[in-house]
Order: structure tokens, then sequence, then C-alpha cells
């Protein structure tokens, strides 16, 4: 019997996640008992990253034990996804998994949302308004 670790705060970052790009992150946190009888981090670890039974990322925890791993869920629905240490070096294996909800993104709208009024509307005058979007150049109207 080699050192309990754990995989704790799996999540995933957005939450819910999306369909495609940008990827979802896929986070959590190895730890192990420490010679102080405490849990803390499990550094330099190999753990891999399964989305509904298959490997979707084999990364390497950082100096706090926190993993991260990019995937593109390809359609809406239920996915179930495992992380898992298998055990190195005296430690012991672990493993956590969650279920999460794929939700689709919202579509993007164009450069710039023009909002028009009908001269009618306001005594023969038409006004544009031009609400400018995330990215996009001027679309003139």
């Amino acid at each position: 019997m080699g050192i309990p670790t754990r995989i704790i705060n799996l999540h995933t970052v957005p939450n819910p996640p999306t369909v495609g790009n940008p990827p979802t992150l896929i986070e959590g946190t190895l730890q192990s008992i420490h010679s102080n009888g405490e849990w803390g981090p499990l550094i330099g670890a190999p753990v891999q990253v399964y989305v509904n039974g298959l490997l979707a990322g084999d990364v390497v925890t950082d100096g706090s034990g926190n993993f991260q791993a990019a995937y593109a869920f390809p359609k809406p629905g239920t996915y179930t996804i495992t992380a898992e240490f298998n055990g190195d070096l005296g430690w012991d294996s672990s493993t956590a998994s969650i279920t999460v909800n794929v939700v689709q993104q919202a579509p993007s709208v164009g450069s710039y949302l023009a909002i028009v009024i009908p001269a009618a509307a306001i005594a023969g005058l038409a006004i544009a308004f031009m609400i400018p979007q995330s990215t996009g150049s001027q679309v003139a109207g």
C-alpha cells in the first residue's frame, strides 16, 4: 500500500461547458498525504483525462498540483468526465468523475447590430443606431 492520493475540484470552464471552439477547459487538483499528515499538492504527476471513456488529455500537474486539459465537445448532451492518476513511485492511484450537460453556444451576431426606426414612426425622420459587437468592422447602414 502506497501513499494515499485524491483528485479534488474536478470541474469545467465554462460551466456549463459548451460545444466547439473555444474548447472547454477541464481542471482539477491532485493531492497526496504529506509527511506532516496533511493533504498537499502532488507536483509533476501524470493525470489522464477522459470524456465518455475516451482519452481527452494526458497532462502533468503544476507546482500547486493543478492540471488542465482542453476539450472541444462535438455536440450538446450529457458527458462523463473522468480524471485518473495511476499511481507512481509509492503513491496510490486515484480517480474522480463528474457528469456535465454540454450546451450549444449562443450564435454569434454580426459585427454590428443595426436598429432602424421607420420614418413614419417619428415624423418623417429615419434614425439608425449602430451597436458594436465584440469583433469585426463597422457596417454602414
